[in-house]
């Protein structure tokens, strides 16, 4: 699940990558979005949450990098 936060003119999408083989947490994805000007409130919350479901889609379509060690 992605979170969403406002900074100042702008909107910063977190999304949690979940956990490695190993048990360890891997690092979270940040995305920072500016939203189109003119928008209603309803219609910012409804862009801002396409905005975060697009960019999980892309993080977790990614392929997992694993570490040799």
């Amino acid at each position: 699940m992605a979170s969403i936060r406002k900074r100042n003119g702008s909107y910063l999408i977190v999304v949690s990558m979940g956990y490695d083989y190993d048990g360890n947490r891997r690092k979270p994805r940040q995305k920072t979005v500016r939203p189109p000007e003119g928008l209603t409130p309803k219609q910012l919350e409804k862009w801002l949450n396409e905005q975060a479901v697009l960019f999980e889609r892309e993080c977790k379509d990614t392929p997992q990098t694993v570490d040799m060690r």
